[in-house]
């Protein structure tokens, strides 16, 4: 729930402030957002090779799997789109901010993600981002929680779930 509440809480704020700020002050936000997400991008994966180096020489289980194995690090990114409008329009954001995208066949787009087949109202128009990450978010913000204290760092929630404050362990 840590994870849900925070997500519900910039939710939250992100669309309040744009409903009352208006569509350009939400433009530039939405931009800074990207770059940030960019930032957070970088960071995210710098991390996971540092800790899957550091944990190189600490597992010696066979059984022990490296963080991006453990929060299903994957590359790419496949969006569907009801029109070929909007299909267009993803690529061209995406392209706006300087990441690599384009439409698929949606022949191409069930190779590669054979699951949505079975998706109702189909086929679609397919958008991939092939330098784009996924990963299950959750799993790997526990994993942070679980080594901040060997940063020197007390991660104190309250009941609801929010972080109520961050400490440096003197």
């Amino acid at each position: 729930w840590d994870e849900r509440m925070s997500f519900i809480t910039f939710l939250r704020h992100f669309v309040f402030t744009s409903l009352l700020t208006g569509e350009d002050h939400a433009d530039d936000r939405g931009k800074h957002n990207l770059k940030l997400a960019k930032a957070n991008q970088v960071a995210f994966l710098q991390d996971i090779q540092n800790t899957e180096n550091a944990g190189k020489t600490l597992r010696n289980r066979s059984d022990d799997k490296a963080l991006g194995q453990n929060i299903g690090l994957g590359s790419g990114f496949l969006s569907l789109h009801q029109s070929r409008e909007k299909a267009d329009n993803a690529v061209q954001e995406a392209l706006d901010h300087e990441e690599r995208s384009h439409i698929l066949t949606w022949e191409e787009a069930t190779e590669l993600e054979p699951r949505i087949k079975n998706l109702p109202h189909g086929p679609f128009y397919a958008v991939q981002r092939p330098d784009d990450n996924t990963a299950d978010c959750a799993g790997y913000i526990r994993d942070v929680i679980r080594r901040l204290p060997s940063m020197g760092v007390n991660y104190i929630q309250n009941e609801s779930g929010e972080v109520a404050r961050i400490e440096r362990i003197p």
